[in-house]
């Protein structure tokens, strides 16, 4: 398009030199008549002056077309450069975006194939998740179990250290009982038999808790 305009720009420019060499030619045609016209009877010796100093139009012409020609070629060496700068500009420009493209090609490329490796694990993924989520239900009913398991067997151990303990303390209160039945027939007794019937009373008393013992 800049090579079509700066052809338009010589032709036109070819065309007013065309002109301007036409309108010499003319005012050079029409000076001598002019002249004529002022002075009707010219000198004789001017002729020969006249006659050996033409106007050479074609060597005018060509200088003109020299002058155009490297008017031209100067316009388009101009052109040319400035081409040649905004093609490497573009081309600079280019290369920097198309790194700039294959850096986020290859981001994309390293994205999609996370997603599809994601995608490809969900599956065995949300299983696992299932897996765990069925696990630990198990596992907490088996603690609810455990833990009234372990309620009822404390229970159990609770009522059976009350009985006991409730044998315990009837066994003590049977025990002081004899104990003071005995004191009182001791007491009663006479003082030469109290060290025999103490001795006495100290074995029975050993053999009924011995008895005592054995129940348990």
């Amino acid at each position: 398009m800049k090579r079509n305009f700066a052809l338009i720009f010589a032709g036109g420019l070819t065309v007013i030199v065309a002109t301007a060499i036409v309108i010499v030619m003319l005012s050079v045609l029409v000076t001598p008549t002019e002249a004529d016209q002022a002075q009707p009877e010219p000198v004789v010796e001017n002729v020969p002056a006249l006659q050996s100093q033409p106007v050479d139009f074609e060597a005018a012409a060509q200088a003109v077309n020299q002058q155009v020609e490297a008017t031209i070629q100067a316009r388009e060496g101009a052109l040319q450069e400035q081409i040649s700068q905004r093609q490497a500009a573009l081309a600079e420009l280019d290369q920097t975006a198309q790194t700039q493209i294959n850096q986020l090609q290859a981001q994309l490329i390293d994205l999609q194939s996370q997603i599809d490796q994601t995608t490809a694990n969900l599956p065995a993924m949300q299983a696992n998740a299932a897996a765990l989520q069925q696990a630990i239900q198990q596992d907490e009913a088996t603690f609810q179990a455990e833990m009234s398991r372990l309620a009822d067997t404390e229970q159990q151990l609770r009522g059976q250290l009350e009985a006991g303990q409730a044998q315990l303390n009837l066994a003590y209160n049977e025990l002081a009982q004899r104990q003071a039945a005995a004191a009182a027939v001791v007491n009663s007794s006479g003082g030469g038999r109290s060290h025999d019937d103490d001795d006495d009373h100290e074995r029975h008393d050993d053999d009924e808790h011995e008895g005592h013992d054995d129940d348990d």
